[in-house]
């Protein structure tokens, strides 16, 4: 995890391709600039980066549905709910479900939980693009491989 760079997920798990489902492991970390003056003296993760948490696990997702052909963008965010917060420290799961793929879009619902308790929960549709050239595509794939612990053949 990077979080000033915005890499959130540290691992992600997938069973196989026919699989709608993905969980990924997010760690935050003891200090981070980003979150000194979210609130001083008591720091929490902004919603936004919540979302964004979800959005990284979705595109994931998306990549590994997809044979790693596309890319996904976060395009709505839909019936988003914060029900607790998150704090330096605290270590959380993102679980996403793919409920269709279709279009040119993918449409996902995805939550946070801490503790086995619900943080956030939103439905995020994604757009489903072609890689915009090839240095972004291995970056992404990379990153995917680097992260990713599947129950199938190495990728």
């Amino acid at each position: 995890m990077n979080f000033e760079r915005f890499k959130f997920l540290q691992r992600i798990d997938v069973s196989d391709k026919q699989t709608q489902q993905l969980k990924s492991l997010i760690e935050i970390p003891n200090h981070s600039p980003i979150l000194d003056e979210h609130f001083p003296g008591h720091p929490i993760v902004p919603g936004v980066l919540l979302i964004e948490m979800m959005a990284q696990s979705a595109g994931n997702l998306v990549l590994y549905k997809s044979d790693f052909s596309h890319m996904a963008i976060l395009a709505a965010v839909s019936h988003s709910k914060f029900v607790n917060y998150v704090v330096p420290g605290d270590r959380l799961t993102c679980e996403v479900e793919l409920l269709s793929f279709s279009c040119g879009f993918a449409l996902c619902e995805a939550q946070i939980l801490k503790d086995n308790s619900l943080v956030a929960c939103a439905e995020l549709r994604m757009k489903v693009v072609d890689f915009f050239n090839e240095q972004v595509k291995n970056a992404v794939v990379s990153n995917f491989k680097a992260i990713a612990n599947t129950l199938q053949p190495a990728l």
